[in-house]
């Protein structure tokens, strides 16, 4: 990586840029209930947001003439795409379809949204003696999700999805817990800011600074070949202004009956195939 360096002759600092891999990117998408879609993929934009659907923006050249080829919404859509060392496979459904009419002919537009476009369901339900995590586990799985889920610290008497969408239920959980809702393909995480910081560093894209080897002025064409122009940060729960707790479970009390309410979080880590024997010394038999 080339550093910036300052120019002692001049007083203006020279320009920075971002260096990516997005010129030796390559993408594609299938259709599989439409395999003989014969158009031809000029451009994708994939769109990913906080506390928002997945979206996809696909560009086509031309309109479609076989009948066999017609994409009708909420046909499924698998989208791969590699830039560098990063490869990914989104999967989603078909949401609309926009045509353009001009002078010099048309092309076709494809919006589609990711597989958590099922979550737009609604739904009325009262999950009792639960916590957020477990809540999220029995709503996710009626939805044919995987649930991945980090143990929240306070049973409720009542958690109530009240006929909003899972998805509006998702998020508000999500923002009374402190804990952070991420949807990934066909798969639902519901754990803290740290934890998917700490499991995502690796693979995430990160920003490289280099300017021009010959003359110090970098082009505006090069300053545009990034691939991330800008980013919101996210608050750690690490934080101490924040006071969150995690990994920890505390038992509530029934209302009605004053009993104890006991929350199970069964252990998924790895189970010793020799647990060991324990000899006692000497001077314990001493005693």
């Amino acid at each position: 990586m080339a550093t910036n360096t300052f120019n002692q002759d001049s007083s203006a600092q020279q320009n920075f840029v971002w260096h990516s891999d997005a010129a030796n990117s390559s993408f594609f998408v299938t259709f599989p209930k439409s395999p003989d879609m014969e158009l031809l993929l000029i451009g994708a934009e994939l769109y990913q947001d906080i506390e928002q659907h997945d979206r996809l923006v696909l560009h086509f050249k031309g309109k479609p003439l076989l009948k066999r080829g017609a994409i009708v919404s909420n046909d499924p859509v698998v989208f791969s795409f590699s830039s560098g060392k990063l490869t990914s496979t989104w999967h989603g459904y078909v949401n609309h379809v926009s045509q353009d009419n001009t002078h010099q002919g048309g092309n076709t537009d494809i919006v589609c949204v990711g597989a958590s476009a099922i979550l737009k369901d609604t739904a009325q339900k009262v999950y009792k003696n639960m916590t957020f995590d477990q809540a999220v586990i029995a709503a996710g799985k009626s939805k044919g999700f995987e649930v991945i889920t980090q143990k929240h610290s306070r049973v409720k008497d009542t958690i109530s999805h009240t006929g909003e969408s899972y998805w509006q239920w998702f998020i508000r959980l999500a923002k009374v817990s402190g804990f952070a809702f991420l949807v990934e393909n066909t798969t639902i995480f519901f754990v803290s800011k740290d934890k998917i910081f700490q499991n995502k560093k690796n693979s995430a894209p990160y920003f490289n600074y280099i300017d021009s080897e010959v003359t110090g002025v970098t082009p505006r064409e090069l300053r545009m070949t990034g691939t991330i122009l800008s980013f919101q940060p996210m608050i750690s729960d690490q934080s101490p202004e924040l006071g969150v707790r995690v990994d920890r479970v505390i038992s509530g009390t029934d209302k009605q009956t004053g009993k104890l309410i006991k929350s199970k979080h069964p252990h998924k880590g790895p189970q010793p195939t020799n647990p060991g024997i324990v000899i006692p010394n000497e001077s314990y038999f001493k005693k």
